[in-house]
């Protein structure tokens, strides 16, 4: 007996999401989020990933990076 998933929708929509939420900076070359508190509605510290897939990623400077660069 053969058991077939069906994908998760969740799932789906939870990669939708951190397609758009994660840049690739072009300075540092690391991919990089600013995530957003739901109840607050304020955004917190960026987080970095440095061994992650930046294919298709908007690219865009990092927070830290612009900083570095107005010093």
């Amino acid at each position: 007996m053969v058991k077939i998933t069906m994908p998760n929708k969740r799932h789906e929509y939870d990669a939708k999401l951190a397609d758009e939420r994660i840049k690739f900076c072009t300075k540092c070359s690391m991919c990089w989020e600013t995530p957003k508190s739901r109840k607050e509605k304020t955004y917190l510290k960026p987080s970095y990933y440095q061994s992650f897939p930046s294919y298709g990623k908007p690219r865009e400077m990092c927070p830290q990076c612009k900083r570095e660069n107005t010093q």
